[in-house]
């Protein structure tokens, strides 16, 4: 068994009699251990090392103390002989591995109050507040392009010329406007070098409220128009653009 076969070893059992001296082989420090002495001492992680056995300019191996980050042992090298202890008085006594924990701690902390301030940040942005960069973004990208004027005439007939009467004249309680049928309006020729501009996301939901002004007021509206005016509701456009009107109501739509 293993037992009857350590007890049957011949060879001596080597020991460490100082179990300290293990943890301070083990001690990690910053830049591999290497250091140059100065006349200030010897530098670590911002602290400056003191010992009067010391010469500046002489290089040094050093080792931290476990339990005291104010203590260094320094060596002539990795393996050699030791030559003295530097002692940094403003870290005289600390524990290095409280202080390791405290600042793993407070680096939680910072990291943790962080994303709670930028979770409230981010809570903040509506999207009222993009008006202006949508608006900024539609101009860069609208084409440089401007539809030249349509040319237009005076329509009249027989109601508004009675209506422009009444209307000089003073409208009797009992007046009455001729019935005429609508005709269809015929589109002017337009010229071959004229672009039409395409229609814009506002001038789409303008549309869309006149339809539905005029289902609301009882009045029939054309197969195409309802088809897409039941389209034009369910997109993500309509709906940006019904929030934005709540909002800013109808000088913003019409500005």
């Amino acid at each position: 068994t293993p037992f009857l076969k350590a007890q049957s070893a011949i060879g001596a059992i080597r020991t460490i009699t100082n179990i300290r001296a293990l943890d301070l082989l083990l001690s990690p420090i910053p830049g591999g251990g290497w250091r140059v002495a100065t006349k200030t001492g010897i530098r670590i992680d911002g602290g400056n090392y003191i010992s009067g056995a010391l010469q500046p300019g002489q290089r040094v191996f050093c080792r931290q103390d476990t339990e005291d980050m104010g203590r260094l042992y320094v060596f002539e090298d990795e393996h050699g002989a030791f030559l003295c202890e530097a002692i940094c008085p403003e870290r005289a006594g600390a524990d290095p591995r409280q202080a390791v924990a405290m600042a793993r701690a407070e680096q939680k902390r910072i990291v943790k109050e962080g994303l709670a301030e930028a979770k409230a940040v981010a809570r903040t942005i509506k999207p009222r507040h993009m008006v202006d960069a949508m608006l900024r973004l539609a101009a860069r990208n609208a084409p440089n392009i401007i539809a030249f004027p349509r040319r237009s005439e005076e329509h009249g007939s027989d109601a508004l010329t009675h209506a422009a009467a009444a209307v000089e004249e003073g409208v009797p309680a009992n007046f009455e406007i001729p019935f005429e049928a609508p005709s269809k309006p015929v589109e002017p020729p337009v010229a071959a070098n004229v672009v039409k501009m395409p229609e814009t996301s506002k001038q789409r939901f303008q549309r869309a409220q006149a339809l539905q002004g005029m289902k609301a007021r009882g009045l029939t509206i054309g197969d195409d128009e309802a088809r897409w005016l039941g389209s034009y509701e369910t997109t993500a456009e309509y709906k940006s653009m019904a929030a934005f009107f709540a909002d800013f109501g109808s000088e913003w739509l019409n500005a």
